[in-house]
């Protein structure tokens, strides 16, 4: 699931919690903005096929009563232009958010992140794999932790990938290369943001971190 997708699952999660449809989302829309869209274009933005305008953007949060939608908007489009991963991660915190507007019919109970600090440790981790080998540190940790975790389908699977690209990519960078090691290395240690035994957010962090390097280096990592 790529960024403008999971903005696209926002939209679907807020229809359901407020019991809406796409038909009554298109109407408001119409009869509110000085735009017309119809249900095949909201079925394009909503499953990421299709970048809404700012003044879509502005309708769909405006009608399911969720600033932190529109919100995660901006932040998508000011990544689109500058990449920045602190960017990045600050979209993923509103979208995180969007979950707990006032819609939502049950409080979020999962642990709060701070994302900024999240992001300086990850700066930090980069720096110090670009300038250690670490090697001896993901061979030896991730097989072990990998036989430790059941669920979470979709990091695993992508965390295979990096392995496997960081232990056998040809022409791989350094600088990808340590964003691999990131990825992996903050995964197999235990002293993270949300202790893993914390259970079952224990792995949200891991998650977002392996999502992150994962679109980071989409291109590497889908050949």
């Amino acid at each position: 699931m790529n960024e403008w997708e999971r903005y696209g699952s926002c939209i679907r999660e807020l229809l359901q919690q407020k019991n809406m449809t796409a038909e009554e989302l298109v109407d408001f829309i119409n009869q509110h903005g000085r735009i017309t869209t119809n249900k095949t274009a909201l079925s394009r933005i909503m499953t990421g096929k299709k970048m809404p305008s700012a003044a879509e953007a502005e309708l769909l949060a405006q009608a399911l009563e969720a600033p932190s939608l529109l919100e995660a908007y901006r932040l998508l489009q000011e990544y689109s232009t500058n990449n920045d991963p602190a960017t990045a991660l600050l979209f993923y915190e509103s979208v995180d958010r969007v979950s707990n507007e006032d819609g939502a019919k049950e409080p979020i109970t999962e642990p709060e992140i701070d994302y900024r600090l999240l992001y300086q440790i990850l700066t930090k981790l980069y720096r110090s794999c670009l300038s250690h080998d670490v090697s001896t540190q993901v061979k030896d940790g991730f097989l072990s932790k990998l036989a430790q975790v059941r669920g979470f389908g979709e990091m695993l699977e992508r965390l295979k990938i990096m392995y496997h690209c960081f232990l056998f990519g040809k022409s791989v960078s350094v600088q990808d290369r340590a964003w691999l090691a990131v990825a992996i290395l903050y995964f197999i240690s235990p002293i993270d943001l949300i202790p893993d035994y914390l259970l079952p957010y224990g792995y949200i962090d891991d998650s977002m971190v392996v999502g992150f390097v994962f679109y980071k280096l989409h291109s590497l990592l889908t050949e």
